[in-house]
């Protein structure tokens, strides 16, 4: 889905804009050395999407970050290998 034309990253709240901001950071860890600027504008992108389209929440955000690396990975071929979760 893609937000709006007119959309403006500056239309969201700061607590909306501070959470896209941690679950990028977050996200982007699994990346070696914090993501290449391709891969983190691809996952930036797909977060203000999410957030254009009324999704918000700290967990909407979260999802949809991961599903990005993982197409971005995956789909994509932005994102040669990702470490390892360990428990």
């Amino acid at each position: 889905m893609r937000h709006p034309k007119n959309f403006l990253l500056s239309d969201l709240n700061q607590r909306t804009q501070t959470d896209m901001d941690v679950v990028l950071e977050l996200v982007c860890r699994e990346l070696p050395h914090g993501g290449r600027h391709e891969e983190r504008k691809y996952i930036a992108e797909r977060l203000i999407e999410c957030a254009g389209s009324g999704r918000t929440t700290l967990g909407d955000l979260q999802i949809v970050a991961r599903r990005a690396l993982l197409d971005a990975a995956q789909e994509i071929g932005l994102i040669s290998c990702c470490r390892k979760h360990t428990p």
